[in-house]
């Protein structure tokens, strides 16, 4: 769920939707952070979906092989010796430097394995409600993780904590029991 923070509402995402959203807050922060010199991402080069709002539009981009390979920053130089032998029995050594690359796949994995550990923050949180060791819940409270945060890498995570107005008990019940990670 993510929200809007001035009018402090909220919308309701499966997982690759909010996977995708990630990503792409992601890609656009990399544009400005300390980093940004060394980014290799073109965006002109990203492909949407051919099923614009439809549900598994979102998977369409995340699964797409040639989105997937696009380079997002320089990972490692080698410089490599290729051997070729000639006609006359001698060989040609060429030395030849190899760079590869951070990929667009490694991003969306980072983001999947952050929201993993979200998800697994929440089924754990929301055993501890349950059962004879049950700890008290408050119930005009919404725990949730700053979207910006998970989208910038800025590890640690803290749990960040809104009140809500006593007329919502329905909707952060509804949150709890599905249950669902609140961005």
């Amino acid at each position: 769920m993510e929200g809007d923070a001035e009018e402090s509402r909220g919308w309701l995402v499966d997982g690759c939707s909010a996977l995708l959203h990630l990503l792409r807050t992601s890609l656009e922060l990399f544009k400005s952070d300390k980093f940004s010199s060394e980014l290799l991402f073109d965006e002109t080069k990203f492909q949407e979906s051919q099923k614009q709002l439809q549900p598994d539009a979102a998977l369409e981009v995340l699964l797409n092989q040639a989105n997937r390979v696009l380079p997002l920053y320089p990972k490692e130089e080698k410089t490599e010796v290729e051997k070729r032998p000639l006609p006359d029995g001698r060989t040609v050594e060429t030395p030849k430097t190899v760079v590869t690359t951070t990929t667009l796949q490694d991003r969306i994995e980072e983001l999947y394995e952050t929201l993993e550990k979200l998800i697994d923050h929440k089924a754990i949180t929301e055993a501890a409600y349950k059962g004879m060791n049950a700890k008290p819940r408050i119930y005009d409270r919404l725990e949730g993780w700053d979207f910006a945060e998970i989208a910038q890498d800025r590890d640690p995570f803290y749990l960040k904590v809104a009140k809500m107005p006593f007329n919502t008990p329905k909707w952060l019940d509804f949150t709890r029991a599905i249950p669902a990670v609140t961005l």
